[in-house]
This record gives C-alpha cells, sequence and structure tokens, in this order.
C-alpha cells in the first residue's frame, strides 16, 4: 500500500530532541510515532520544537472524526501569526494531483515543512469540521502546496544548519590534536572555512606592546588581512587597540559577541570599504576566553548577507564554547609543563652555578703555571667549555683596522668561522669602533665602553644592543645567550671575553657576578704573567753576556753533531729538522728554519721544509718576515747564494711596524740566512734568528757556511743511497718477474700460493695447481728462429692471462714451462677455465704479418684440496700429471690430465693398515758440507731412513705417514744416535764435525722441547757448540713470539740454529735481523733446477748478498751438477759458501765420512768463461752488473771511462762478442754503461742501462734453454 511520511520541523535554534513522524497508512487513519534523524558521521543533524500536543491534538482529532473548538483556539494562540498568503484555489488543486501521482509512483514521499504559522492556518481551515476521506486529502494537499512553496528555502536552510553542525563537530575532534594555543587557533580557522565554508577566518590577539592587533592564525582568503597590515611587521593589523566600532576591538574590549548581517553606516567607512571589496556579506567576531579572561578575537567572514542569523550564532557560540574548553585544557597542561620548566631551570641554575664555581676554582689553580696572555686566554676559554658547560668561549683583541682578532676560541667555533672576514683569516666581523654596524653587538660595546654586556635572548637584546647582523647564525648553531667582559691591561682596555650558552636566559645576576670574577682572575694572571716574563727577560739577557763562550763552544759542538745526524738520516725531512733542532739546541739562536720558495708565484713566496723553537706554526710566524722591504735576508740568501746576515732587526729605520713588532713579539733581533744546494742546483736557505743583535759575526757565519755545506752534502748522499735503493728494488721487482713475458716467476709463486690456499680454506673453495708444456714450440724455434720461438711465448702470456683474469694467474717456470693456479668462483667453473685456455691454445698464433703457427699444449693439474693440502706438494703432484699427460698424447682425449696417485705397496703396508715402525727400524745416515773454497768437510746433516725387511725407505716414502707426534719422536731418535755418532768420530776417528739434526717448526714450541735438547747434550758429553739444530723456515713460526724466546733458549745453551730451506717463506728475509739465526741454507728447490730455469741466479746471487751483509754463514743445498757448483764460485763475494748435493755426495753411512773428514774433496780452479758457456757467463754477468751499478753510485771516479767502454777488454768477451744474437745488445749496453760512469745522476741513462742488461739476459737465457750448451753439453758429478 502506498505510504505518505509527513516530517514537521522549526525554524528555531536548533536542540538534540526528536522529530515527529506522521505515517498515512491508508486514508481515514493516521498512526503517530517519534524519530530521531543522524547525519552519516553519526551525528545529529535536524532538531524542533516539542510538537506533541499538536500531535495528540491531531490524533485525537482524526480518531473522534472531528476536532473540540478549544483544542483549535490553543493551536491558534500557540502558534505565531503567518508571514506568508495562502496559496491559490487554482494553486491548492495543482497540488492535490501532484501529491496523488506521488503517492501512486513512489514507495514513499518526505515533505519538509518549516512555515509553521501557514500550518496554523491549515489546521484552522480544516480540523473544526468532520474529517472524512475529502477533507482529508485536501489537508494534505494544503500541505503538500505549502512545501512545494517553501522546499527550496527549507533544503538550503537545511544543508546550512548541516554544515555548521560538522563545524562544530569536527573541532570537537579536533580539540584534543591541539599542541598550544596557537596550533588550536590554526585549527579554529581552518574548519571554518573548511568546513564551515567561511569565506575568511581569522583569531587575533591585543599587542600591548605595539598597541595593534597581532594575526595568530588565519586561513581562507587572506587578502582583506593583506591590506590591513602594517608594513614595519607583518604579523601586526593596522587597527590600534583604542579604535571604536570596529567588531573584533568591540569583541576583545567588551568580551560579546559582535555580528554584522549587513554591512550598514554604523561600520567605519574603511572596513565597510574593504568588506564589499572582498565580496564580504556578513561577519561576526567573538571573544576567545581562557581561565575567565578574554585572551582573542576569532572573527568569521561569509560572502552572503544576514547569514548570521539566530541559529547559526548559536552554533558559533557553541563552537567558541568547545575550543575555550580546549583552551583551558590547554592551560592546564601548560602550567604543569611550566612547573617542571621551572624546576628544571632552577636545577640547571644550580648546575650552571655550581659549573662557573669550579671554573673559578680550577683557573685560580692554573694561572700561576702559565707562561703568557695567549696561554691565559687558550686555558680560561677551554675551561669555561669543558667545566662551566659554556657552548663557546673565545678570546678577541682589537686590530688597528677596527675589527676583531680572535686569539683564542674553544667550542662551537665553527660559528667564528662564518663570521670571518674575508682576506682576514684571523679576524671576525665584529667591530670595536663606533658608528659601525659590526659594534652594535655585545663584543664590540664591551670593547668600547669597557662594562660587561649580557644578552639574555639573542633574538630579543637589551636596550641599545642589536643582534640581527649576527641573529641568522647564531639560531643556526643553536647559541640562546651571549656574554661579553672586557679584560683590561692597567688601564685600557686589552681584550675580551665572549661566551655564548645554549640556555635562554643564560646568564642570571649570580651568574653574571661569577663571570665578573672571573675575568678579575684573568687579569690578575697577566699582570703576575707580565712581571714573571720582565724578570725572566732580565735574567736572559745577563745569562746571554755571561755564556756567548758557551754558545759558541755549543755551535761548534753542534757542527760536529751534524755529521753524525746526516749519515743517519732516512730522508731529507729528517736532516733538515735535525739539523735546525742542534743549531736551537746549542742556545745561540731562538728559531732556525729552512725555507723554499714556491713555484709559478706571482711575488717571491716561501714553504716551510723545517722549523725548530718556540711556535711551530710556520705560516702564521714567519709569513710577514717575508712579505715586507727590504728584501729579507731568506731572498737575498736565495738570489745571490751567498751568505747574507742583519745584523738588528728591531732597529732597522726601514722596517715596518708591523714587522718590528713581529720581531718583538718572539724576541729576534738578528738573522742569517745561508744558502743550501742539492745536486748542484740551488735547494732552499737556511735562516735562524737569534735574540742578541749583532750576534751574526764573522765566525758564527763561517761555522753557519760550515753546516749549510754539510747539509747539502748530505742531501746529495742520500740521494745518491735513494737511487741505489731505487735501483735494488727495480732488480728485486726484476726477480719476481720473467723478463721476457712479464709474467710472475717461481719465487713470486713460492710467495703467492701458499696465501692463495689460506684464501681457499678459509672460504671453503677448490683450488687447482696445474703445470703446463708447449709441445711443439721447439719447432717454432728450429724452423722460425728465436724471435718468432719469442714472439710465440708472450702472445701465449697475453692470451692465456686475459682468460685467467679475476680467477686465476699464470706463471713462467722457463722455456716453454708454465703454471697455474685456478681459482674458480661461483661465477665461473674449473672446467669453463680450462675449456677457454684450451680454445687459446688451439687458435693459430700469428707471430708477423705472414707467419702463423699452431703449438699444442700439455698440461697436468692437481685439485685442493681433494689431492694435496701444501703448496709444494700440489706442484710436485701437478707435475707428475704433466708427465703422465705428455706420456699419453697420443691417447688422451683432453689437453689436461688430472692427477692420479702412483701407488706402489710396500711388503709391510697392506692397503686399509696404519703405518707402523718401530725407534729400532730407524737408520741415520750422513751428507757431508762442503766448504767450496778449500774442499774441506766441516759439517754432516744427519738424515733418516727406515728399515723395512732389506729394503731402506728413503724419507718421501714414510715422513707423509707419521703423525707430528711420531715425526717428534724420530728426530729425538736421529737426535741421540747422532750425538753417539759424534763420540765414536771423535774418540776413534780424531774427527772434530758439527752435525745437524732437522727439527719441524712445530717442535720447537713444544713444552719442555729446550730441556729435551739440553737432557740429551748433557747425556752425551758432546759440546753444545758441535750441534747445529735446523728448523724449517716457516713464515707464520717466525712470527710469533714464543718461538724467538725458545731460540733465545737454545742459543743460551750453546747449540747453533739454522733456518733451513731459505726462501720459502719470504716473509722471514725481515726478520732475520731479529732472530738468533747463525746459519741460512738456501732452499734446495732453487738449486736442483736451476740450469732449466737460469734466472732464478738473480735470486741465489741475491740471498747470498744478504749472508754477506747480516755475517751470516752461508750453506746451498741441491747443488746437483758442477756448472751449478761453478756458477756459485764465480758469484761468491766476501765469503764462499758452503755446498751441499749430489755433485760432492749423497747420503752416506757414517763410516764412510771418516775418509771425507779428514781429506777433504779437490777444489779445481774457477773455470774461464769459453764461448757457449752461456749457464757460467749469466751467473758472472749478474754479478758483474750488481758491482758495476755500486761502483757508479759510491765511487765512479775510481772507474776507467775508456775500459768500460771498450767492449774487447770485457773479461766476458769470448762468449759475447763472437754470437750475433749477443753483440748488438752487448756493444750498445757497454756503451751505456760508460755514459752512466760519466754522468752517475742521470737517471735516463740508468734506466737504458737497465732495460739493455734485462735483454742481454733474457737472450742468455733463451740460448740457455733451447740449445742446451750447458744442460747436456756440461759434465755433471
Amino acid at each position: 500500500m502506498n505510504k505518505c511520511y509527513l516530517l514537521i520541523t522549526t525554524g528555531s535554534q536548533p536542540r538534540r530532541s526528536c522529530y515527529r513522524e506522521i505515517r498515512l497508512e491508508h486514508v481515514g487513519e493516521i498512526k503517530m510515532s517519534s524519530i530521531v534523524w543522524w547525519d552519516d558521521d553519526d551525528n545529529a543533524i535536524l532538531a524542533t520544537i516539542d510538537w506533541d500536543e499538536i500531535a495528540a491534538l491531531i490524533a485525537q482529532t482524526l480518531a473522534d472524526n472531528g476536532v473540540g473548538s478549544e483544542q483549535v483556539q490553543w493551536i491558534v494562540n500557540q502558534v505565531p501569526q503567518f508571514r506568508y498568503p495562502p496559496g491559490s484555489p487554482e494553486d491548492q488543486h495543482r497540488m492535490r494531483q501532484a501529491v496523488q501521482l506521488f503517492i501512486e509512483r513512489h514507495q514513499s514521499v518526505e515533505l519538509y515543512i518549516e512555515a509553521y504559522p501557514r500550518l496554523a492556518q491549515v489546521l484552522q481551515r480544516h480540523l473544526p469540521v468532520s474529517v472524512g476521506p475529502v477533507a482529508l486529502n485536501r489537508l494534505i494537499a494544503d500541505l503538500v502546496l505549502l512545501a512545494e512553496a517553501y522546499l527550496p528555502r527549507i533544503e538550503y536552510e537545511r544543508s546550512r544548519m548541516i554544515q555548521a553542525y560538522r563545524t562544530v563537530v569536527t573541532m570537537n575532534g579536533e580539540i584534543g590534536k591541539a599542541q598550544d594555543p596557537i596550533h588550536l587557533y590554526h585549527m579554529l580557522c581552518e574548519v571554518a572555512v573548511r568546513v564551515g565554508g567561511m569565506r575568511l577566518a581569522w583569531v587575533g590577539m591585543a599587542d600591548a606592546r605595539s598597541g595593534f592587533v597581532r594575526v595568530v592564525a588565519q586561513a581562507g582568503d587572506i587578502r582583506y588581512l593583506e591590506e590591513l597590515r602594517r608594513p614595519e611587521q607583518d604579523d601586526l593589523l593596522d587597527l590600534p587597540l583604542d579604535r571604536l566600532g570596529v567588531p573584533a576591538l568591540e569583541a576583545l574590549h567588551q568580551g560579546q559577541p559582535q555580528f554584522i548581517n549587513r554591512l550598514g553606516p554604523d561600520l567605519p567607512r574603511i572596513i565597510r570599504r574593504r568588506l564589499q571589496q572582498y565580496h564580504l556579506g556578513s561577519g561576526a567576531a567573538l571573544p576567545i576566553r581562557v581561565r575567565g579572561r578574554v585572551e582573542a578575537v576569532f572573527a568569521v567572514y561569509h560572502q552572503e548577507q544576514d547569514y548570521f542569523d539566530a541559529p547559526m550564532r548559536g552554533l558559533l557560540k557553541e563552537l567558541i564554547v568547545s575550543a575555550e574548553e580546549g583552551l583551558d585544557r590547554l592551560w592546564a597542561q601548560q602550567a604543569e609543563l611550566a612547573a617542571h620548566r621551572e624546576q628544571a631551570q632552577l636545577a640547571q641554575h644550580l648546575r650552571d652555578v655550581s659549573a662557573l664555581n669550579s671554573v673559578l676554582a680550577e683557573t685560580n689553580q692554573i694561572l700561576p703555571t702559565l707562561d703568557s696572555s695567549f696561554q691565559v686566554y687558550e686555558t680560561v676559554c677551554r675551561i669555561l667549555v669543558e667545566r662551566g658547560k659554556m657552548a663557546l668561549a673565545w678570546v678577541g683583541v682589537p686590530s688597528r683596522d677596527g675589527f676583531v682578532r680572535v686569539v683564542a676560541a674553544v667550542g662551537e667555533t665553527h660559528y667564528l668561522s662564518a663570521m670571518r672576514r674575508p682576506g682576514h683569516p684571523k679576524q671576525v666581523a665584529i667591530s670595536w669602533q663606533p658608528g659601525r654596524p659590526e659594534s652594535l653587538g655585545p663584543t664590540g660595546h664591551a670593547l668600547m665602553t669597557g662594562q660587561p654586556q649580557f644578552v639574555d635572548v639573542v633574538d630579543y637584546p637589551p636596550k641599545g644592543i642589536d643582534m640581527r647582523p649576527w641573529r641568522d647564525w647564531l639560531n643556526r648553531f643553536s647559541l640562546r645567550s651571549s656574554a661579553a667582559l672586557a679584560i683590561r691591561h692597567g688601564s685600557h682596555v686589552a681584550a675580551v671575553l665572549t661566551v655564548y650558552h645554549r640556555q635562554m636566559v643564560g646568564f642570571n645576576p649570580e651568574l653574571q657576578t661569577l663571570l665578573k670574577e672571573l675575568v678579575v682572575d684573568i687579569e690578575e694572571g697577566i699582570r703576575r704573567i707580565g712581571l714573571q716574563r720582565s724578570e725572566r727577560v732580565a735574567r736572559q739577557r745577563l745569562s746571554r753576556t755571561v755564556t756567548t763562550l758557551l754558545e759558541l763552544q755549543n755551535l761548534y759542538r753542534s757542527l760536529l753533531r751534524q755529521g753524525d745526524t746526516i749519515l743517519q738520516a732516512k730522508t731529507a725531512d729528517e736532516i733538515l729538522t735535525s739539523s735546525c733542532e742542534r743549531l736551537v739546541e746549542g742556545g745561540l739562536f731562538l728559531v732556525a728554519w729552512v725555507g723554499q720558495p714556491v713555484e709559478n708565484a706571482p711575488s717571491l713566496r716561501w714553504r716551510f721544509l723545517a722549523i725548530a723553537g718556540p711556535g711551530q706554526d710556520a705560516n702564521q710566524k714567519f709569513t710577514p718576515f717575508f712579505d715586507h722591504s727590504p728584501v729579507p735576508p731568506p731572498e737575498a740568501a736565495w738570489q745571490s747564494q751567498q751568505p747574507v746576515s742583519h745584523p738588528d732587526l728591531a732597529s732597522d729605520p726601514v722596517m715596518p711596524d708591523t714587522l718590528r713588532q713581529f720581531f718583538e713579539e718572539i724576541g729576534g733581533r738578528a738573522a742569517a740566512s745561508i744558502p743550501l744546494r742539492r745536486g748542484g742546483q740551488r735547494y732552499a736557505v737556511l735562516t735562524v734568528i737569534s735574540a742578541k743583535p749583532h750576534a751574526m759575526t764573522d765566525k758564527i757565519m763561517e761555522l753557519l757556511s760550515h753546516i749549510g755545506d754539510l747539509m747539502s752534502h748530505g742531501l746529495d748522499a742520500l740521494d745518491a743511497r735513494n737511487r741505489l735503493e731505487q735501483s735494488q728494488q727495480q732488480a728485486w721487482d726484476l726477480a719476481h718477474h720473467d723478463p721476457l713475458t712479464g709474467l710472475p716467476n717461481r719465487l713470486w709463486l713460492a710467495d703467492y700460493l701458499p696465501q692463495a690456499l689460506k684464501r681457499a680454506e678459509a672460504e671453503g673453495r677448490q683450488l687447482a695447481v696445474g703445470m703446463i708444456d708447449l709441445d711443439d714450440f721447439k719447432t717454432v724455434n728450429d724452423t722460425w728462429g728465436h724471435d718468432h720461438g719469442d714472439r710465440v711465448l708472450q702472445i701465449v702470456a697475453q692470451s692465456l692471462s686475459r682468460r685467467l683474469a679475476g680467477h686465476g694467474h699464470l706463471v713462467r717456470l722457463g722455456g716453454d714451462e708454465w703454471l697455474m693456479v685456478l681459482e674458480p668462483d661461483h661465477t665461473v667453473t674449473l672446467e669453463a677455465l680450462l675449456k677457454g685456455m684450451s680454445h687459446e691454445l688451439n687458435a693459430p698464433i700469428p707471430v708477423s704479418a705472414d707467419v702463423r703457427v699452431k703449438v699444442g699444449a700439455s698440461a697436468g693439474i692437481a685439485y685442493f684440496p681433494d689431492d694435496a693440502r701444501e703448496a709444494e706438494t700440489l706442484i710436485r703432484l701437478a707435475d707428475i700429471a704433466l708427465y703422465q699427460s705428455k706420456a699419453q698424447k697420443g691417447q688422451r682425449s683432453q689437453w689436461v690430465v688430472r692427477y692420479q696417485p702412483l701407488t706402489r705397496q710396500l711388503p709391510e703396508h697392506q692397503p686399509g693398515v696404519p703405518f707402523q715402525f718401530t725407534l729400532d727400524q730407524v737408520v741415520v745416515v750422513y751428507q757431508p758440507i762442503v766448504d767450496l773454497a778449500t774442499g774441506a768437510v766441516q759439517e754432516v746433516e744427519a738424515l733418516a731412513r727406515l728399515q723395512m725387511g732389506e729394503r731402506i725407505l728413503g724419507p718421501a716414502e714414510f715422513l707423509t705417514r707419521l703423525s707430528s707426534d711420531e715425526q717428534y719422536q724420530l728426530s729425538l731418535t736421529v737426535l741421540e744416535q747422532a750425538l753417539s755418532q759424534w763420540q765414536r768420530w771423535y774418540r776413534h776417528d780424531h774427527l772434530d764435525l758439527m752435525i745437524g739434526v732437522n727439527f719441524a717448526a712445530s717442535d720447537f714450541l713444544r713444552t719442555g722441547f729446550v730441556e729435551a735438547i739440553a737432557s740429551r747434550l748433557e747425556a752425551s758429553g758432546v759440546p753444545p757448540q758441535r750441534l747445529v739444530l735446523e728448523i724449517l723456515e716457516e713464515d707464520e713460526f717466525l712470527s710469533l713470539p714464543r718461538a724467538k724466546g725458545q731460540l733465545a733458549s737454545l742459543k743460551h745453551l750453546g747449540v747453533q740454529i739454522a733456518l733451513d730451506d731459505m726462501g720459502r717463506a719470504y716473509a722471514s728475509l725481515f726478520r732475520l735481523a731479529e732472530l738468533p739465526i747463525d746459519i741460512i741454507k738456501i732452499d734446495q728447490g732453487f738449486m736442483r733446477d736451476l740450469e732449466r730455469h737460469p734466472h732464478n741466479i738473480r735470486l741465489v746471487a741475491a740471498l747470498m748478498q744478504i749472508a754477506d751483509f747480516m755475517r751470516l754463514k752461508l750453506v746451498i743445498e741441491g747443488v746437483e751438477t758442477v756448472p751449478v757448483r761453478d756458477a756459485i764460485r764465480l758469484m761468491a763475494r766476501q765469503q764462499v759458501p758452503a755446498v751441499q748435493g749430489y755433485v760432492f755426495s749423497r747420503p752416506v753411512p757414517p763410516d764412510e765420512i771418516v775418509a771425507v773428514g779428514h781429506l777433504g774433496y779437490q777444489i779445481p780452479p774457477v773455470p774461464t768463461i769459453g764461448p757457449d758457456q752461456w749457464f757460467l757467463a749469466y751467473a758472472r754477468r749478474v754479478v758483474f752488473q750488481e758491482a758495476f751499478s755500486g761502483m757508479v753510485y759510491y765511487a765512479p771516479g775510481l772507474l776507467d771511462i775508456d775500459k768500460v767502454s771498450d767492449l774487447h777488454a770485457c773479461h766476458l768477451n769470448p762468449s759475447f762478442i763472437h754470437d750475433p744474437r749477443l753483440t748488438p745488445v752487448y756493444e750498445e749496453l757497454h756503451r751505456e754503461m760508460a755514459r752512466w760512469a760519466s754522468h752517475a745522476g742521470n737517471v735516463a741513462v740508468m734506466q737504458h742501462v737497465s732495460q739493455l742488461e734485462v735483454e742481454l739476459l733474457s737472450r742468455l737465457e733463451s740460448l740457455i734453454l733451447t740449445r742446451g750448451a750447458t744442460l747436456d753439453g756440461l759434465p755433471t758429478a
């Protein structure tokens, strides 16, 4: 059934109450019920007056089919007279039809009625009669007609009231978020404009200081306010507080709301004109009270006139009530915070007072220990910051140009850096002269008036102080308060102490009093220092008069000590600095320094190379010395290259005041400058300053000239040593790399591979070592010649290195033999690396424009940690795999063969059964160590063998199967047998030899090791001096502090210590000087393949030189051929080393030692180097070139230049002059050597000689490897 809803409201002030709903269920029956409407935000949006009486009247009348006249009369009396005329009959008829149409087409129809006076007329006209269907329809039609007439107005009023309610509700929700009153005012204005639809909203407060209204919050179209702002301060409105007729001011004064519904003549004309200009039709100004007092005014404006009617006014008042409640709550919170803040300020004050009292106490304690006013200033500033908790403390003195120069500063010194005057690094933009804007701050006032100045808040300084020039920088560094106090020297202001605090109101009267007391203490301390200085100066003058002769003697001593200083100096800076210090230590000179002119400067400027004496800041102290005329002594000495002196600097009539003041400050009177030369060129100037006028006598100048000559000679000698060290370093670098290909060599590998294995183990990565041999390289050499062969080696080196880049290294061992270290990671596998190298090796090699060759390769590879964990073992296994690869060359499918163990079953060792032996099976054999100069046997090395049935096992067959403890027991057994054997030799054969026994490095760190050695020596009766303990060179052991202690204990017993296998752990070279080592034994790995790798001769020569230099006995192991023996003899210098190897004897039983022990070996004369003896020529050339370089560096005058340039006079002539492959390089080398001898300081010639030497040795090595002159043509033992 169709329904029609009749909702009756009123236009009076809204309140939260219910609506009355009349639901027409059917014609002739009306059911009454109550309902409340709510908006989407759950806020009441409509309200009405109480219409219970009217509702009951209608219900009762309809129920009785009529209404009593007294009830109708009551309704008429209750409702005011209507203001709108009733509609015409035609309108009523049309509206009745519309109602019927609505009822038929819609489920419900809602009618909002506002004009209650008109409703009263309708009720009066229709209800007194009998109500039937027709009357009821007529009633509905009249109501619909009335609703249609006022519906737009009702809809507008409804939306306006909804908007107003939303404003109140939104503000109620936002009040709790306010942080302070200003924030709440901003929220109030924002909500009024954004939610309430106001054109403009602002909050103003009375500013008693200015007498105007200050705007503290605003929102909306603020152009109206912009025209009212005062130009000097844009947050003030041009509304004097005493102006009448302005609603905002009236609200502030009277405390009552003010409303403008129409722009009438009662408004001030300027206000009315501006409201019209910006289309503001109505406005309101409401006072805002905080705790009962009017604190601000809230003004809103709307574009419509008559907007602020009674309901809207009520809503605005409600809005203000909510805001006032929020302000009261904030006030309570702020009151609580203020109480806490006051307590904190009181606590801070007590801390500040305590801090300043501690500053006073510490200052009074330290002042008597200081020597100058600058120390006083620096110390006080430091104490104020550290103890007094000041953010910044600094002292400035007035400069003659009217600004302030900073002499001490501690704390937030970045502020002072920001205040620097351009071009004046020590001055700040603060003036002490009246009339300048920079003098208006507290520091300037203190200097001008001599009175303390305190600024509690930098944003609001006291009268007479202007902080604007510095306010931005102070705020940037959070410096909130400041104090400046003048420091007097006598009657005049000499300085100013300025301090800054990070607290607002940082200097209360008590703190001010303490700061004034501090300044009094500073002044008293400086006065006392002045008196002490005067007394000290008087004593010093007397002392100088009495001790002139002593000073001259000291200068003589300085000259004598200077020689030792220069000989011991490592750098030019050390020569110059120590020389200056020696001169000052003598007492005659205050300051000594060495300066050097700055190149390309517009005028002569200096930089300081060394300085000694007071005032280490040379640039600050001595720059004035060079910036004034006349020409100072240093510049005159530099230009004339002659000693120059100045008798009395202070009394010079043409001396500028600033320079005279400078010399008075440092106490200098006389100066002298001596030119220094280096490498034959002018280098620098030595300058000394004395406190005595006319101190630079002729004798003093003569001594200073000698000192300058000595320093110049020292610099030249230092340069010569540096050139020699550079040459040695170059030779050292050459020893680590192959000269032909530039690849790393065996020496580099010995250092790198153990470290690579450690990294791989730590990272859990796999690593591989491979040996590579070019299959057809000899054919290339024989077919195309050595130049093309060298080119092939270079191209192969480049291509394989490029393939391994980042994942491994390629090492050239010699000839066509290579070693590769493969280090794969997550980006590449070993298989990929090997495949890429195979591709490079199989590609044709363009050795020239018309020649391309193709060489194959065989390689053997061993894996870490699968195959072995030690570097030497991996190399050996890879070498074995290489031979397997070459043996399977015809059947293999790949160019690389992985190491396969060559198992050999021992009779006593079955698979799966642990290797076992007893100490009774240990057999000791002995290998002689022969003096290569005389052939005498002075020492033997005891070596272990195992008797396993009929077989005797060598160490390679059993050592790796023993644990470390078993190896230790084995070494002790060898020691015991060797000591017993020594006694038999000594008693029965009258043979007194030294015996060497090997121990692992870890054995030396065992607890009780020294005692074990001592007990066995004591039991055997062998003199400890006859025992040599050989320790394998291991870098980790040598670096342990305990190792040094153990070796020292063994030395205390009397035994000798030998470092075995020297060269494997290269870092130990730097520890030889620290360890008690008697003997070094060169690793036989360098010697065994020396003829296949002749470039290692340079390493052996270097190790021999180290042994000579450190006075250590040298034993070379692994000497197995006559050419190697003869090469060692050719390389021997101060001492001829002892050798050990198959060239003399294998390890033999003890009985065979007796004969050679008594007779020794016959050593043939050193052979003459003939044609084609390339190996011996290589060795001799290495030694000769190093000796020649030393002569050039240290004694070039002893060289006969003509003989040096004569190729035929060279003792190596037969080897080189008749071979066309060597002669061109050899001839050019001799010419350049003669040039180098004539021009020892020519670096370019020296480098050319080095390049030619490398080229000559490279060609020699190629001849050795390709023709086999020494490998096949020379005899072996």
